[in-house]
């Protein structure tokens, strides 16, 4: 959203005061308002209720249409899983802009039923993504506390009801050879209001690294593009980061534990009623890096190793994984939706 307003003008509006929190510490240039639960009259929902235009990266299909002005469904994730019930879900938008190839192959199976306008103008986050420069990754590096002469390995699960912390951030943490840098950054749901297991896991992990160097949890001193800039391998749970991560080439490997597995997957689309070509389509992913459990490894220095020196056999399909997500490898979504936008509003 940042990016956008950037473009556009505009408030960025949340009833979390955590969202709210993070938000300005990584946009600061950006005007942010909060919306109160029960107080209408003021703050977030009297901005919205005078609004124009109201961009959002979520349904919000009970909330929403009570507003008239224009509704703009902005996609802030890659959002792989796309059925019927999800796109029924969208009808309340005057417009949706869609992230790439991919996202018009699974909504246009449906969208027949449903005629949502939505134009395909890239990823927006991109125009957020440093450049991948030495100078750059040792300003991140130092930023972290980190060392810029060793390789960095970045961990980013999944959220719990999915990912893999509870099942590989510990082993991640004490098998990880020290001649890497570690980050790990755990999904913000699980990390701000996890459950008591997460908690005390959080604890053992910080435990663990305080007695490695070059470790660390990071949930707010970097955006994400950052982490991803300065990756030489993700770790991931074949999730929105690891695809992202592929703007720079990275090398994966893949924690393919709990339901993060790919047979997870496909059993979880299944249930999703989704189109099988679309659960093929998404598979590709797993093609793109080593797969820790699938491949029998049960160290994750070992892995880790062989990810980055085998990064050149997984090359081509990297590339081909990319295209079909996201389409061209640019910053310029923002712009595209910025002109669209004009166009519309003049419709």
């Amino acid at each position: 959203m940042a990016v956008l307003q950037r473009e556009c003008g505009g408030t960025f509006v949340t009833n979390r005061p955590s969202t709210l929190k993070h938000f300005r510490a990584l946009y600061p240039d950006v005007q942010t308002q909060r919306r109160y639960r029960y107080f209408k009259w003021m703050g977030g929902h009297k901005l919205l209720s005078e609004a124009d235009v109201i961009f959002t990266g979520a349904g919000y299909n009970e909330y929403l249409p009570q507003f008239s002005a224009k509704k703009f469904m902005l996609f802030h994730g890659t959002l792989g899983g796309i059925n019927d019930a999800l796109v029924r879900r969208f009808t309340h938008f005057d417009h949706m802009f869609l992230i790439g190839p991919r996202m018009e192959q699974q909504i246009a199976r449906y969208n027949h039923k449903y005629n949502i306008p939505y134009t395909v103008t890239g990823f927006l986050p991109f125009a957020l993504y440093p450049e991948n420069t030495e100078e750059t990754k040792h300003e991140i590096l130092r930023k972290l506390g980190l060392d810029h002469s060793k390789k960095t390995i970045v961990y980013t699960p999944s959220k719990a009801s999915f990912g893999t912390w509870l099942y590989a951030a510990e082993d991640i943490a004490q098998q990880t050879p020290l001649d890497f840098n570690l980050i790990l950054r755990p999904h913000p749901n699980q990390a701000l209001s996890g459950s008591k297991q997460d908690k005390t896991s959080f604890k053992r992990v910080s435990n663990i690294l305080k007695n490695r160097p070059n470790g660390i949890i990071d949930l707010s001193i970097c955006s994400l593009p950052e982490l991803e800039c300065i990756a030489d391998l993700m770790i991931t749970d074949a999730n929105s980061p690891s695809e992202e991560s592929m703007f720079y080439d990275c090398a994966q490997l893949f924690s393919d534990a709990h339901l993060s597995s790919k047979k997870a997957f496909i059993e979880r689309f299944n249930e999703w009623d989704m189109h099988p070509e679309d659960t093929e389509g998404y598979m590709q992913l797993f093609d793109c890096g080593p797969k820790f459990h699938e491949e029998g490894y049960r160290d994750w220095g070992k892995a880790i190793h062989t990810a980055i020196e085998t990064k050149g056999d997984y090359a081509d399909a990297r590339s081909q994984c990319f295209r079909y997500i996201f389409g061209e490898r640019d910053r310029l979504a923002s712009k595209r939706v910025a002109e669209r936008i004009g166009d519309l509003l003049q419709e």
